[in-house]
């Protein structure tokens, strides 16, 4: 055995010389195992034979095989600590090493509370990295954002700047892989983070050093889903080979795959989908397969029905789907959704009690709604406040709509909770080629509605000319009193709406109707 002794010929350490014979530079392995053994810097070890300080370069054998060396620990000094730290920051190689010579403390800090080897591993200085680790500096030690020096070589990694060789280092020294900033996000989260995607070596080699790959940070994200989020592919199937979670939610339930889905990344959701993650899981608001249709992504929504998503899956204002591409008036998403091998119900109603085809009439998606009548979607199922398709048509004024929903058999004298008609919702939003289309489809213009009032007392009431005539033309009875007794051309006259009086006037029954 090798003894190292003190001043006082006490034995410090015995080191068996076979664990090192092979080397060439025994005093220097030496000084760095005893620097770990003795946790003190190796600038401040010295090793002394025969009245002589070894050089780091002298090997066993060049010494004679001794038995003991004479090991001298020289106290550390802190006088230069403002020279040393602007050194390291202005990366002056050769100053760190001198000064850490004296041997001078590397535990000193910034006053922001950054230790060195932080700020060198931030910069990428290999040399400053290993000088100071060599000095003893803490290699877990953080800042007041809680980043370690391994964090910060792998969130400011830059090839040319030496950061892989700087994560490298550190990870082979030891480094704690899994030890999290002030947010919870560990190196890895780091790795995987920001806009360069270039990061996968450095992943890579975080895994191998057995870092934790579900390890969620304060918000529940997990580096999985947080290179989904970002869009790094390589990463997800660099995590997904290591065996990662890929259905471990955040706080808020987002799922890897749903982050991948929203990035309408087809080929990380095959990724996903191939290492079973669970294609239903999602945010309360938004599964992956209403995710990949809000964003428009046939693509990926039959990547995910493929596996099996629920096309008929409600979210929590009972949308399917189906509604929810129909009220997006996407004519391609709802043509898949409506052929799908599990395809989806064409007359499920949401909360409101829309079906897809009233709600992509009421916002005007007309080749939406003719691909739906021809999917067989029924033409007068009703909402909850009993409006049918064509009372949506016909307040929307669409007479492309209208006739195709006629021509689909429409009941264009449905009435609504207020006894409204069609043709009355055609009136008040007055639009005269809806109201036209449903008078020669037979539309009831008799009919009052809850309020006692026919649809030719409301065109009066409202000064609307052209709707008059449209119903003059059509034969309606203007004699008729509404639930006050009174006659259109009495609304008209109400109202002040001279033109509409007229063109009662110049009709007989009409002029007579007025003395009534």
């Amino acid at each position: 055995m090798l003894k190292f002794i003190n001043i006082a010929g006490d034995v410090v350490v015995e080191l068996h010389p076979d664990t090192f014979s092979g080397s060439n530079s025994l005093v220097g392995e030496v000084t760095e195992r005893l620097s770990k053994i003795l946790n003190f810097s190796s600038f401040g070890i010295k090793l002394v034979s025969s009245g002589t300080v070894l050089a780091d370069q002298q090997s066993w054998h060049e010494l004679g095989k001794p038995q003991e060396i004479q090991l001298v620990t020289l106290p550390l000094v802190t006088h230069c600590e403002r020279d040393l730290l602007a050194a390291v920051r202005r990366e002056d190689v050769c100053k760190v090493e001198k000064i850490l010579q004296k041997p001078h403390d590397a535990a000193c800090t910034y006053p922001d509370g950054t230790p060195m080897l932080v700020e060198a591993s931030r910069k990428g200085n290999h040399e400053i990295v290993k000088l100071l680790h060599r000095a003893l500096a803490d290699i877990n030690s953080t800042g007041r954002n809680g980043r370690t020096a391994l964090y910060e070589a792998v969130a400011a990694y830059n090839l040319a700047h030496g950061h892989f060789e700087v994560v490298h280092f550190l990870v082979d020294a030891g480094a704690n892989t899994d030890q999290p900033d002030w947010l919870g996000n560990t190196p890895l989260h780091a790795a995987v983070s920001g806009g360069g995607g270039y990061n996968t070596e450095v992943v890579r080699l975080l895994l191998k050093a057995s870092a934790d790959m579900d390890q969620p940070n304060s918000q529940g994200v997990t580096p999985l889903r947080a290179a989904a989020r970002w869009g790094h592919v390589e990463d997800v199937s660099a995590l997904l080979d290591a065996q990662a979670d890929p259905n471990k939610a955040d706080a808020s339930q987002g799922t890897p795959l749903l982050a991948a889905v929203q990035r309408g990344n087809a080929r990380m959701v095959r990724l996903l989908v191939e290492k079973r993650a669970q294609v239903d899981q999602g945010q309360q608001h938004e599964a992956p397969l209403f995710a990949a249709i809000h964003s428009q992504h046939v693509d990926i929504a039959r990547c995910l029905a493929d596996a099996q998503a629920d096309v008929q899956k409600t979210s929590s204002d009972g949308m399917t789907p189906l509604h929810a591409a129909a009220a997006q008036g996407h004519l391609p998403m709802v043509e898949f959704l409506a052929k799908a091998k599990a395809s989806a119900d064409v007359n499920k109603a949401d909360a409101t009690g829309d079906t897809p085809l009233l709600s992509s009439i009421w916002l005007g998606f007309s080749d939406v709604v003719r691909f739906l009548i021809e999917c067989r979607s029924d033409a007068d199922v009703a909402d909850k406040s009993n409006n049918t398709p064509l009372h949506a048509a016909a307040t929307q004024g669409d007479v492309a709509i209208v006739g195709a929903l006629l021509q689909a058999r429409a009941d264009p004298d449905r009435r609504n909770d207020d006894g409204e008609t069609a043709l009355f919702t055609a009136v008040w939003s007055d639009h005269l080629e809806a109201v036209q289309q449903l008078l020669q489809a037979g539309a009831d213009m008799h009919v009052l509605d809850g309020k006692g009032s026919s649809v030719a007392h409301i065109a009066a009431r409202l000064g609307r000319a052209p709707l008059v005539h449209a119903l003059l033309e059509a034969g309606a009875d203007m004699h008729r009193v509404d639930c006050q007794g009174a006659t259109p051309m009495q609304e008209a006259e109400a109202g002040g709406h001279q033109e509409v009086v007229d063109l009662l006037l110049g009709r007989t029954d009409a002029r007579e109707a007025s003395y009534l």
